[in-house]
């Protein structure tokens, strides 16, 4: 999920993901690079 959407992270911890890093320029729109968290489901 890009890095700059709070609401979205918020949605993911309350679901018990847990955050497992950050993938750096993984998005590019518009001539623009943005970050991006990873988060994974964990049992």
């Amino acid at each position: 999920m890009d890095v700059r959407n709070k609401a979205s992270e918020k949605v993911a911890i309350k679901n018990l993901y847990k955050k497992e890093g950050i993938s750096r320029k993984s998005i590019k729109l518009k001539d623009k690079y943005f970050d991006m968290y990873l988060y994974a489901k964990v049992k």
